[in-house]
């Protein structure tokens, strides 16, 4: 598939980290619509190579993933997956290992539906609180303070009590 994107016109890459195979939602279940594994999908096709289901598709995707797509199509690659309250860490994270951006989708969706636009701002709001607060103990005064430095990578960072 990366062949495939580095040959075509594309721009960059978007990768969606939080859903790394079929899910069994239960709106799925209720239409009797779930992935099953019998069921052939675009690049798991067995006549390109792929099993034929989800059952070989990696589950989990690393920097060192992400850094490889990268280099390999030359493009530039936006990873999206943000879901959890904690997600603020992530942020600071996600930046301090050099993203530009970071998207948050569900979490403004859960907002709008329980409370349309105030429920978008108050989920914001929350994300932001949240970042301050981690911003405050990670001991950075703002994002663009932030730099691999802040990222405890295990074996890699000898600054963190771990090592000591």
């Amino acid at each position: 598939m990366l062949t495939c994107v580095k040959n075509a016109s594309y721009t960059a890459i978007i990768s969606t980290v939080d859903a790394l195979g079929p899910g069994q939602s239960e709106n799925f279940i209720a239409v009797e619509s779930s992935f099953h594994p019998d069921k052939t999908f675009g690049n798991h096709d067995p006549k390109i190579g792929g099993s034929g289901n989800f059952l070989n598709q990696k589950t989990s995707l690393t920097t060192k993933d992400i850094e490889f797509i990268k280099s390999f199509t030359r493009l530039p690659v936006i990873v999206k997956g943000v879901l959890r309250a904690d997600d603020a860490k992530r942020f600071v994270k996600a930046v301090a290992m050099g993203a530009d951006a970071v998207a948050v989708g569900r979490p403004i969706l859960y907002g709008l539906g329980l409370d349309r636009s105030q429920g978008v701002k108050s989920v914001i709001d929350f994300l932001n609180k949240d970042l301050v607060a981690v911003l405050i103990l990670s001991d950075a005064g703002k994002l663009s303070d932030l730099d691999s430095s802040y990222i405890d990578i295990v074996g890699e960072n000898s600054k963190f009590s771990t090592y000591k």
